[in-house]
């Protein structure tokens, strides 16, 4: 046997036996360990402490736009009552309309990961892309941005009447999404709501057992980390608040909610009692659960995203 082949079996028979004790993809595997142990950034891990410090490190600090998105000439940058935000796809001939708001914990700006995903959804639906570059804590909190981030939706919906409009967020941007579902009018709503991860309640009891065991099993987020980002975002205000905590707050009149959920995601727990005060209001709503998998693994480049993708693509084409 030579070597060439002796290597591809013995490469077949780990990725059976990856197959077989992960029940994920090889690539799934890849992705969880390189977040797990050398993703820093956008990890809310560490005691409240140590979230806190690195919280007030980013005070006063201006954020500037990272290199790879001033290279990137497909995106046009506007501005609209103090707020900047990007259209992609600005020559669209296409009937779709998306409103994309970012997750990092209220405190990252928009990504690379999550650039890539939506230049991805654009490339399958040719959709329009608006992203929203909305304003951080700890300067911010969520008075200051839920006003910017509603009436520019407003204004997007207002330019493109006719179009099919989607509103989406990934993970503190899904919570930012809801909100402004649940604050504008039944007929503003938009015409598909596609929640990635979303953090719907930033209110956990340490004694509610589902919910901070999904903080327990999430390799990005930890309970006392919510509670240390929530505490800057509400600037100390109750965190039952529907602002805060979409959970707690009106959904009556959304309409087409899509969200997805990965079993060893913080979002996990409360996601699924989203799904269930939805479908008590009568809310048609579509749930995709990654089995196995972590928080906002539908923007990582595995075959289980792009399955789950191929779904999102006919949710927004429909």
């Amino acid at each position: 046997m030579n070597l060439f082949l002796f290597i591809i079996i013995v490469l077949f028979e780990i990725y059976i036996i990856i197959r077989l004790a992960w029940g994920r993809s090889l690539m799934s595997l890849l992705i969880y360990l390189y977040v797990k142990f050398f993703v820093v950034k956008f990890k809310f891990k560490g005691s409240t402490e140590d979230v806190n410090k690195r919280i007030e490190a980013k005070r006063n600090k201006i954020i500037d736009n990272p290199k790879w998105i001033k290279k990137n000439e497909s995106l046009k940058e506007y501005e609209f009552e103090s707020i900047k935000y990007y259209c992609l796809n600005e020559e669209s001939k296409s009937n779709i309309v998306i409103y994309y708001l970012h997750g990092g914990g209220f405190i990252e700006p928009l990504n690379k990961v999550q650039f890539r995903y939506i230049k991805k959804i654009v490339k399958e639906t040719d959709a329009k892309v608006y992203l929203p570059l909305y304003p951080l804590i700890p300067n911010y909190s969520y008075k200051d941005i839920y006003p910017l981030v509603c009436n520019l939706y407003l204004k997007i919906r207002h330019e493109n009447i006719g179009k099919k409009i989607i509103m989406s967020g990934d993970s503190a941007g899904g919570n930012i999404a809801l909100v402004i579902a649940e604050e504008i009018k039944k007929e503003e709503q938009p015409d598909e709501l596609i929640l990635i991860s979303p953090a719907t309640t930033m209110s956990v009891d340490e004694n509610d057992k589902q919910l901070v065991d999904s903080f327990k099993k999430c390799i990005l987020v930890g309970y006392d980390g919510a509670k240390a980002l929530a505490l800057a975002w509400s600037k100390g205000e109750d965190v039952k608040s529907h602002y805060i905590s979409p959970y707690y707050g009106d959904v009556s009149n959304l309409k087409n909610v899509t969200i997805v959920l990965g079993e060893y995601d913080m979002a996990y727990g409360m996601g699924m009692r989203m799904v269930k005060k939805l479908k008590s209001a009568n809310v048609k709503v579509r749930l995709i659960v990654g089995k196995k998998l972590y928080h906002v693994w539908l923007l990582y480049p595995m075959i289980e995203a792009k399955r789950a993708r191929s779904k999102i693509v006919k949710i927004i084409k429909r």
